[in-house]
């Protein structure tokens, strides 16, 4: 059993990365930690160190058992890690820098002002900061939608801005591949896609740049409700299954993939309660899921509350219940709250495993 070993040859050998180069890249680009500092390819890890690996949205840890320089097979792989990534669900904070978001439109659309939100949500516990320059408010389609010029040119001086100042990933909310990129090129982590399409010209920037790709149900625009003949849940999973087979075709792993139902975009009040009930029967393998209900319509539904922005004690009922069902990630304007809910619901989640025999 070796004492000793090169990062970029042990995560290779491992089998965290597919290829040396893989992880090599990635300890260039800053997703490899020990310690909590980024490690070049060529340092020396040791048994009993943790290396963290950020697959956006999720960053795994394993603790080195066998400091191997040679590629073993999977059934091995026992002796030489073992994975102690954390299983919290990860809190996304909404960071709108738009004029017109339905619930905070206009209090962030200054890039200094959205420094300070982001720094706020970061002490706060924010795993991700998920930036937003594109409305998709109700109401709000493609044809509303303002170019992707403009929301590049919101976009730039922000992404600037947090760069060096946010530690945690960044994440951009939109549906234009150029402006995917030009997030990327700025900084971002993960590109939060709510087209609703899965297009292969996603696809290939978000290979390109080695990002998370977060990928949202929504099939008809923001407001239209289609009839899911076969039931929503059905309808969101196959096109899951979908969108995971575009992925695969441009080299895009499975764990760099979190799914989104898409609560609030063409469905209706007991369609977005039902996917609520499923998450676990819609979760992807290998794949995580996130819940994004923060001050949706739903929740003014059944509450009678019209006023978005008070809207985030439901918001909390809501995510309580998906973590329980199985989410991963919870998307919310109120960060302060849903960390807090999501650790108890976490703590919950664990004691109903063990009533269980999980």
């Amino acid at each position: 059993m070796k004492e000793s070993a090169r990062i970029d040859k042990w995560l290779w050998a491992a089998r965290i990365y597919k290829t040396r180069s893989i992880a090599a890249d990635a300890c260039k680009n800053g997703r490899v930690t020990v310690g909590g500092v980024n490690r070049k390819p060529s340092f020396i890890i040791k048994r009993g160190d943790v290396v963290s690996v950020k697959k956006a949205p999720i960053t795994y840890s394993f603790e080195v058992l066998d400091c191997i320089e040679q590629r073993v097979g999977a059934k091995m792989l026992f002796g030489v890690y073992k994975n102690v990534t954390s299983s919290h669900t990860l809190v996304c904070g909404i960071l709108n820098i738009t004029p017109d978001s339905f619930s905070d439109g206009g209090k962030w659309d200054e890039p200094q002002k959205a420094l300070e939100h982001a720094l706020e949500m970061q002490a706060l516990g924010a795993d991700i900061i998920d930036v937003g320059a594109q409305s998709t408010r109700p109401g709000s389609t493609r044809l509303s939608a303002v170019s992707a010029d403009e929301e590049n040119a919101r976009l730039i001086p922000v992404l600037d801005l947090l760069k060096g100042r946010i530690t945690v990933p960044i994440s951009v909310d939109t549906f234009y591949p150029e402006c995917a990129r030009t997030a990327l090129t700025h900084g971002a982590k993960i590109i939060n896609d709510v087209s609703g399409e899965a297009s292969d010209e996603m696809a290939k920037v978000v290979s390109e740049f080695g990002a998370g790709w977060i990928i949202m149900h929504n099939p008809a625009g923001a407001d239209a409700v289609p009839v899911y003949e076969n039931g929503v849940s059905d309808d969101v999973l196959d096109f899951f299954g979908r969108a995971a087979r575009v992925a695969k075709s441009h080299g895009i792993p499975a764990s760099s993939l979190c799914f989104d139902p898409g609560i609030g975009f063409a469905k209706s009040y007991e369609d977005n309660l039902r996917l609520i009930r499923d998450i676990g029967k819609i979760k992807t393998d290998g794949s995580a899921l996130m819940s994004a209900a923060s001050r949706k319509r739903v929740i003014g539904t059944a509450s009678g509350e019209t006023d978005a922005a008070k809207r985030d004690p439901g918001t909390v009922a809501l995510h309580t219940a998906s973590i329980l069902n199985g989410a991963d990630v919870i998307r919310a304007h109120d960060v302060f709250s849903a960390v807090q809910s999501a650790r108890v619901a976490d703590a919950l989640k664990k004691i109903y495993g063990e009533a269980n025999g999980g």
